[in-house]
């Protein structure tokens, strides 16, 4: 297969690809930083729940230590604070950060730190709604004044 009939398949496929990689990269931890340092971060982030929890990371990450934005970039990690939001259980995530801090050399590095887990989860949670309000259409908006 020739370089010439590869660029042509890509270039056919590119308008049905395109916008799912857009969707994608919209989600993406260093894409949101890229896009917010150059002002062209939008006004309203996705309204699904990784482009959130992306989004809060990113608001919520300045001046934060990297061990603790590590913590918060793993799936596990992710995955019992999503748990906890549905639930509206607050316990399901201390005791799932605590175990994972238990075994992950993350733990050492953040224990090392000082940090308080607990506390830095509330105020990323805090983050977190508040990205996620952002995320309204307005016909949701109009909606929820009425």
């Amino acid at each position: 297969m020739s370089i010439e009939s590869v660029i042509s398949a890509i270039v056919k496929f590119a308008p049905a690809v395109a916008p799912l990689a857009i969707k994608q990269a919209q989600r993406h931890e260093v894409v949101i930083k890229i896009l917010k340092d150059l002002k062209f971060n939008p006004i309203q982030p996705p309204n699904d729940v990784s482009g959130v929890y992306a989004y809060a990371l990113v608001e919520y990450g300045v001046f934060k230590p990297e061990p603790l934005l590590k913590l918060f970039r793993e799936k596990e990690i992710q995955t019992a604070f999503w748990r906890e939001f549905n639930a509206d259980n607050p316990a399901i995530l201390p005791q799932e950060v605590e175990h994972f801090l238990d075994w992950n050399i993350l733990g050492d590095e953040i224990r090392d730190l000082k940090i308080n887990p607990r506390q830095e989860f509330e105020e990323f949670f805090k983050i977190f709604i508040d990205v996620a309000k952002r995320t309204r259409t307005p016909a949701e908006v109009l909606r929820d004044r009425e």
